[in-house]
C-alpha cells in the first residue's frame, strides 16, 4: 500500500501481474473488472481504477501504517468491540508488569487522524460490527474490509457442544481438540463459560432462520429439524431434552471454579441458570447485529476453491497461451467443505413422526458425535451419529450440493465457515440469498481457493483488499 507509484508510474502488484498466479494474481489491481475476483457491488460501486484515474491518484497521495490490535476472545464480542476502541491496560501476573492494548482511538491520535480503516478476519468481523453498532466506530473508521466472517454463525460451533473438537480428524481435529476440548465434556467446560465463541453459534437469522439441527433417516428424509420459529434460543441452547444443547451441570464446572467464582460476588444462582442468562445475553447479542455493518463496508469470503470457477481471461498474456495458468492456484473444494447444517442420522422406523422422537429416553451420549435413545413404547433404540468431518468421497464437476447437503449437512465454505453464513454479507448483493440488505455494505467479493485461517496469504484476497482500499479512500 505504501509504495504503489515509482517516478509517477504505478509499479508493483498494482500493475504487474504474477504470471504463475501464486504469489499475487494473475491479474494487476489497475486496469481490472473487480468481477473477475468474485465482485458483486451495490450501485455506482464495482467500476474499473485506472492508472491515471483521480481515485488511484487521491490513494497515492497517502502513507498507511498499519497497527494490529488483539481482543479476548473468550469474553463477549461486545466487549472485545468496547476494548478495540477504547484500549485496554492488560496486566501479566507473572511479571506485575502492566502492557497498554492499544485502541483505535489512541491510534488515530498518536497519527493525528480523525480515522482509520479497519481489516478484520473471523471473530474479528463480529467484533468490529459490536464496535460500530455500540461503541463509536461507525465515526472513527473511513471503512472496514471484513474477511470470512461468520456473518450469522455456523452450525460448526453448536456440533461441537456434542462431539467437542477431536473427532474431526486431522491437524484442524488435533488443534481444536487442544485448545477447546477433546469430546463435550471438554469442549463445554471452556464453551459454557466464554460468550465470545457461544456467539458464534448460528444465530437467529442463520441461513435467513432456516432449521440447521437436523434428525433424518439415512436416506436423508427429516424426522424433525430445529429451530422451528427461528427461535434457536428456546429450541436449542436452552432446550434440556436429549435433542436440545442445555449441557448438563456436571459439563458446566467440573472444576468447581465457576461456582466459586458466583459464590465470591454473591451470586447465589444455579450453574443451569447462570448458563441460561449467559445464553440470553448472546442471543440478544446476535439478535442486534443482524444485517448492521459500517456504512463503508467491503467484505471477500471463501465458497469453495477455484476449481469451480470458469477461468479468467489474462490481461497479461494471449488467451491461447496454454503453458499459462488460467486462474490462480488454492486449495480445491475438497478440501473447503465445513457444516451448512450438523445432520443426524439414524435408522428410526417408518411411521415414528417427530412427537415420538422427541419423547425418546436418552440411553447413552458418546460426547464424540454418538447419541442413543430409546422409543419407549416400542421397546426400541435408535442411535444417531453426525458427520464427524468435512469431507466427502468425491467431489466433482457434477457434484449435486443441494442433494450432499440434504443427506450430510456438508456444504462448501473455506474449511470453517459456511457459504451460507458469509453470504448473509451479501444479502441485497447477491440475488439468490434471502433476507433483508445488509446495511453499508457496498461490495461483496465472493472467491475461493483458501482456507479459513491462511485466506490472508491467498492472492484473491491481496487483490480485493487493495482495491477496497482504493475504494474507501476515494469516500473520504
Amino acid at each position: 500500500m505504501n509504495n504503489p507509484m515509482l517516478l509517477g508510474k504505478p509499479e508493483g502488484a498494482w500493475i504487474n501481474p504474477d504470471p504463475e498466479g501464486e504469489k499475487w494474481a494473475l491479474h494487476p489491481v489497475l486496469g481490472t473488472d473487480p468481477k473477475t475476483y468474485g465482485a458483486i457491488a451495490a450501485a455506482g460501486k464495482g467500476q474499473v481504477i485506472a492508472p491515471d484515474s483521480a481515485e488511484f491518484k487521491k490513494f497515492s497521495k497517502f502513507r498507511y501504517r498499519v497497527y494490529a490490535i488483539g481482543y479476548n476472545w473468550l469474553q463477549s464480542n461486545d466487549l472485545s468491540g468496547r476494548d478495540v476502541v477504547n484500549g485496554l491496560d492488560v496486566p501479566d501476573p507473572q511479571t506485575k508488569k502492566t502492557t497498554r492494548l492499544m485502541g483505535v482511538t489512541e491510534i488515530c491520535k498518536e497519527n493525528d487522524t480523525g480515522k482509520a480503516i479497519i481489516l478484520t478476519h473471523s471473530m474479528g468481523g463480529l467484533v468490529a460490527r459490536f464496535a460500530v453498532l455500540n461503541h463509536g466506530l461507525e465515526g472513527l473508521a473511513h471503512g472496514v474490509f471484513h474477511g470470512c466472517q461468520p456473518a450469522t454463525g455456523a452450525p460448526l460451533a453448536a456440533k461441537r457442544f456434542k462431539t467437542g473438537g477431536s473427532p474431526e480428524g486431522g491437524m484442524n481435529g488435533f488443534i481444536n481438540g487442544s485448545l477447546l476440548g477433546r469430546d463435550a465434556d471438554e469442549f463445554m467446560a471452556v464453551m459454557a463459560n466464554a460468550p465470545g465463541p457461544m456467539e458464534l453459534t448460528p444465530m437467529p437469522d442463520y441461513h435467513n432462520g432456516a432449521p440447521w439441527w437436523i434428525f433424518a433417516r439415512p436416506d436423508g428424509q427429516v424426522v424433525m429439524q430445529f429451530p422451528e420459529h427461528g427461535d434457536p434460543y428456546n429450541d436449542l441452547y436452552v432446550n434440556p431434552k436429549w435433542y436440545g444443547l442445555q449441557p448438563p451441570d456436571k459439563q458446566l464446572d467440573p472444576a468447581g471454579i465457576v461456582k466459586t467464582r458466583l459464590n465470591a460476588g454473591g451470586l447465589q444462582t444455579s450453574l443451569s441458570d447462570y448458563y441460561r442468562s449467559t445464553m440470553e445475553a448472546v442471543v440478544k447479542n446476535q439478535s442486534h447485529l443482524k444485517n448492521h455493518y459500517h456504512g463503508k463496508t467491503y467484505v471477500a469470503y471463501g465458497e469453495g476453491g477455484l476449481d469451480f470457477r470458469s477461468p479468467q481471461s489474462s490481461t497479461t498474456t494471449e488467451a491461447s497461451d496454454t503453458s499459462k495458468p488460467g486462474i490462480e492456484k488454492g486449495d480445491p473444494t475438497k478440501n473447503l467443505l465445513t457444516w451448512g447444517n450438523a445432520i443426524w442420522t439414524g435408522d428410526v422406523p417408518s411411521d415414528v413422526q417427530a412427537p415420538e422422537l422427541q419423547a425418546a429416553k436418552l440411553l447413552h451420549d458418546s460426547g464424540k458425535g454418538e447419541i442413543r435413545v430409546l422409543l419407549e413404547q416400542r421397546q426400541l433404540s435408535v442411535t444417531f451419529t453426525v458427520q464427524k468431518t468435512n469431507t466427502l468421497p468425491d467431489v466433482n464437476a457434477k457434484t449435486d450440493w443441494s442433494q450432499v447437503a440434504t443427506k450430510t449437512g456438508i456444504i462448501r465454505g473455506d474449511g470453517t465457515v459456511p457459504a451460507w453464513s458469509a453470504d448473509a454479507q451479501a444479502r441485497g448483493l447477491k440475488p439468490d440469498v434471502p433476507g433483508d440488505p445488509a446495511k453499508g455494505v457496498q461490495m461483496a467479493f465472493l472467491q475461493g481457493g483458501y482456507q479459513h485461517m491462511t485466506s490472508y496469504a491467498h492472492p484473491w484476497t491481496h487483490w480485493a483488499i487493495l482495491y477496497s482500499v482504493v475504494q474507501i479512500v476515494n469516500d473520504i
